[in-house]
C-alpha cells in the first residue's frame, strides 16, 4: 500500500494504486478542494508531488503550463507505487 503525506499536518493517509491523490485523501477523512468535482477543469487542487505517479493526462497538462515538474492535480494525479 501507498501512503499520501501532508505535510503542514504532519500526517499520512493510505492510498490504493490506481486512485488520484483526491479519491485517497477523501477516502481516509481528509477533504480536498476541487470544486470541479474531480473533472479536472479548474486546476484548483495542484499539489507537490514525488513518488511514483501515473503520466499526466492532456487535461491535467493543459492546466500545469509553466509549473515546475513536481506539480500536479489532486483530481487527476493517479498513484502508481
Amino acid at each position: 500500500m501507498s501512503r499520501v503525506y501532508i505535510e503542514n499536518q504532519n500526517e499520512y493517509y493510505s492510498a490504493i494504486p490506481g486512485e488520484t491523490i483526491q479519491e485517497a485523501l477523501h477516502r481516509s477523512g481528509y477533504g480536498m478542494d476541487a470544486p470541479c468535482n474531480g473533472l479536472g477543469k479548474c486546476g484548483k487542487c495542484k499539489v507537490w508531488v514525488s513518488g511514483e505517479l501515473e503520466p499526466a493526462l492532456d487535461r491535467e497538462r493543459e492546466h500545469l503550463v509553466g509549473e515546475e515538474e513536481h506539480i500536479r492535480l489532486g483530481c487527476m494525479a493517479r498513484i502508481k507505487g
